[in-house]
């Protein structure tokens, strides 16, 4: 999934420890192996995926270009928004071999139409902001947030995590202009906390708390609003709460509660699929599991809750780029949207395309010359901010 607007997806490989479900939810069916593809445009004139040799590939109509060249065990990740100006592409080398949840990994910015690719540092969790016109991503080993402008990348500014207990937590932020952002961090007393970050003066001010470490704060962008999300965690009293503000201009006191449950919710919203509807996964009663989940919608107006899903352990929603799908089992399952088959190399037969010469190329160890890829000036881990930018931190 990831913003004002934003769509955040992904497609990788996803397992439940649940078997033999039955669902009347359909898949989605391509001729392409759904495990390689890592995106597909909402018209189905592109697709992205990977090969096992390490490639990420760019595929149209009759015409496949490779993006970039990695190595075996590498596995990428992309990720849009609605502006559909921009994609990031997250490379992680040795992904079944490292598991752990502070790697980084390579940060790629591409243009919608697959040209243009640069390497703008590494981290984890990118996102784009304000109409793919900002880049931001999170480096684990020195707790900042960079914040780098696509356009200009002298342009950048960071924002120091506090956080002094939890190394697996990762922020999540959304850009409301060039000088304030808001974002979730860890005060010092382990509590989750709402902050808004002034780039011009360098100063933070906490916006919202929690009382317990076993509750965290999620926040969510469309393109008129943000959602601020209240759910419980661990044994703590059950509880969930989601907020809708206004974003033009974000403002705490036009707050308006749009759903409440004595649930401690996966929560996982997804915001920026419907101007009239948010969706999230909720926790259920069940007469033949211990815990049980489904994916459902909240309507703005109304509060109206529909139950989407019928997989008994669902746990996430992607927007995948004006679809609504749940990964379960290694199937991709429709939830809303237009169910369309993908061809954008659907009228390549598929044996044509095993014996493409140019993939049989890309396929082979070393053949393949790695794609220009020029790093972001002053980017990386532990760079320093460039000009016309500042760094912030402080006690939350």
């Amino acid at each position: 999934m990831r913003l004002g607007p934003k769509l955040i997806f992904c497609i990788y490989l996803f397992s439940s420890m649940a078997q033999g479900a039955l669902t009347k939810l359909k898949p989605i069916l391509t001729k392409q192996d759904i495990t390689n593809l890592r995106f597909l445009s909402y018209d189905g004139r592109f697709s992205i995926y990977q090969r096992r040799s390490g490639s990420l590939l760019f595929s149209t109509n009759y015409k496949v270009t490779e993006i970039v060249k990695s190595t075996p065990g590498t596995h990428f990740t992309v990720i849009g928004s609605a502006t559909r100006k921009k994609l990031l592409i997250e490379e992680r080398n040795d992904y079944f071999r490292s598991l752990s949840l502070r790697q980084t990994s390579n940060i790629y910015v591409l243009s919608y139409d697959g040209t243009g690719l640069r390497l703008y540092g590494k981290g984890q969790a990118p996102q784009l902001h304000l109409t793919d016109t900002w880049l931001s991503f999170y480096d684990p080993s020195i707790k900042e947030l960079q914040f780098i402008n696509i356009a200009s990348d002298t342009l950048q500014f960071s924002i120091k995590i506090n956080n002094p207990f939890n190394p697996y937590f990762v922020p999540q932020a959304i850009m409301l202009s060039e000088s304030k952002v808001i974002l979730t961090d860890l005060n010092s007393a382990g509590h989750s906390a709402l902050l808004e970050f002034n780039r011009k003066d360098k100063k933070f001010t906490t916006l919202q708390k929690v009382g317990s470490h076993e509750s965290k704060i999620e926040i969510c962008s469309s393109d008129t609003s943000i959602f601020v999300s209240h759910i419980g965690i661990n044994n703590s009293a059950n509880h969930s709460m989601i907020t809708k503000y206004p974003l033009h201009p974000f403002s705490l006191d036009d707050g308006k509660i749009i759903y409440e449950s004595r649930n401690n919710e996966i929560g996982n919203v997804v915001c920026n699929f419907s101007p009239d509807k948010i969706y999230l996964v909720q926790v259920t009663p069940s007469s033949t599991a211990s815990f049980s989940s489904e994916i459902v919608s909240v309507d703005l107006s109304t509060k109206k809750i529909t139950t989407l899903s019928d997989l008994n352990n669902a746990t996430q929603i992607l927007n995948l780029d004006g679809r609504l799908v749940t990964p379960f089992q290694g199937k991709f399952y429709m939830l809303e949207g237009t169910n369309n088959v993908f061809d954008d190399t659907l009228n390549v037969p598929p044996s044509s395309l095993a014996s493409d010469p140019f993939l049989d190329k890309v396929d082979s160890a070393g053949a393949t010359p790695a794609p220009t890829a020029t790093p972001a000036k002053g980017t990386g881990a532990g760079s320093g901010v460039g000009s016309g930018s500042g760094s912030g931190s402080g006690k939350k």
